[in-house]
């Protein structure tokens, strides 16, 4: 008799969860990515009402949880300075960072932003980047 894949799916999510350190099942990761959905779609729409503010919080909500186009668009927010004062580095920051995770037009938007940019800048820009991967996007700005 085959085991039933369903419960074999679930006891394999089981043991991830309770196993400290280990990486998240399969629904865990799913659910991430949708509270980022939801989190960015918010953010979206605050942004198509000229709501900057709102907008901005939304994103850095999804950025957190590691939505590239968020990044990307906090990188569009800080280089415009839309709803924060313009900053090119943490422009840079966020469109670096997306850019990492394969995102194109991030890499494009930070190319151009490092033509505005001091060498200092950017190397500053590089390691606040750096810095946000390695505590998992949280606290970046």
């Amino acid at each position: 008799m085959e085991p039933d894949l369903q419960e074999l799916r679930k006891t394999s999510n089981e043991r991830l969860l309770e196993a400290p350190g280990q990486p998240l099942g399969v629904t865990e990761i799913i659910d991430k990515k949708e509270r980022a959905s939801k989190l960015f779609q918010k953010g979206l729409a605050a942004y198509e009402k000229k709501d900057y503010r709102t907008a901005l919080r939304e994103w850095k909500l999804a950025a957190e949880q590691g939505h590239a186009t968020a990044q990307y668009n906090l990188g569009f927010m800080y280089g415009n300075g839309l709803g924060v004062p313009k900053n090119y580095v943490y422009a840079y920051m966020w469109d670096n960072i997306a850019a990492s995770q394969g995102d194109k037009d991030a890499a494009k938007a930070r190319d151009l932003l490092a033509k505005e940019m001091t060498r200092p800048q950017i190397a500053e820009a590089q390691k606040l980047a750096s810095e946000c991967v390695k505590r998992k996007y949280k606290g970046c700005d």
